[in-house]
């Protein structure tokens, strides 16, 4: 679902309370693998699929690197 200037009008009207963050700030995502700039070169890559590629910073904390979690995947 795309997101437009109407996506928290519920939760203002019907005054829920929220506690909001941003998300992601520890990846940067780019295309398929082969759009992946040279610079990251040495960076950890999770390819998400055919379309999406995410670098993981050089000092990272992903839960996704993590053999415990469900969601790990070897890289």
């Amino acid at each position: 679902m795309a997101c437009d200037e109407s996506r928290f009008d519920a939760i203002i009207d019907n005054k829920i309370p929220l506690v909001l963050s941003v998300g992601a700030l520890d990846m940067v995502n780019f295309g398929a693998r082969d759009t992946i700039p040279p610079t990251f070169a040495d960076r950890k890559i999770h390819i998400h699929n055919k379309q999406v590629s995410i670098s993981i910073p050089l000092n990272y904390f992903q839960s996704i690197f993590i053999s415990s979690e469900p969601k790990y995947e070897s890289i």
